[in-house]
């Protein structure tokens, strides 16, 4: 089975690996307990699971992907996309229904990093299991 999540509930998961506590998390992560308290929702019933101890179960025999990516980066990530198929700048804008002007600041900004559910491994002490091309997963960074 394999569960899609959001960058920001991705980010959390190494630390839940790493045995932080939601006060813990949201100290590394510079968002307060209620924010690290929704995401530990989300992926809970994400996973059909109600417990740390039973996501992290979960996820020695299943996989995840980052896909819910905002807006924003949505948009850029489509431009870039479109210029690697060797699309021209009219064409990106015109397929993404805007101006060459917005593609072409699009096209300035950092496209996100792809990364596989396996790269958690280090954090969560155990391999994710995976299964191409579903493995590819997108997570913020640089």
């Amino acid at each position: 089975m394999e569960i899609e999540i959001s960058p920001a509930e991705a980010r959390v998961i190494p630390l839940i690996g790493n045995g932080y506590s939601n006060k813990d998390i949201a100290a590394e992560l510079m968002i307060s307990v209620r924010t690290v308290e929704t995401h530990l929702s989300n992926l809970y019933l994400s996973a059909n699971v109600s417990s740390r101890t039973e996501l992290l179960a979960f996820l020695k025999t299943n996989s995840f992907k980052v896909n819910k990516p905002n807006g924003v980066q949505l948009k850029i990530d489509t431009a870039h996309r479109l210029k690697n198929e060797g699309k021209t700048l009219g064409d990106i804008a015109q397929a993404m229904g805007i101006h060459q002007h917005t593609a072409k600041k699009y096209l300035k900004m950092q496209p996100k990093r792809q990364l596989l559910s396996s790269d958690f491994s280090k954090y969560l002490g155990f391999e994710v299991i995976t299964s191409p091309p579903k493995s590819l997963c997108w997570f913020w960074g640089a």
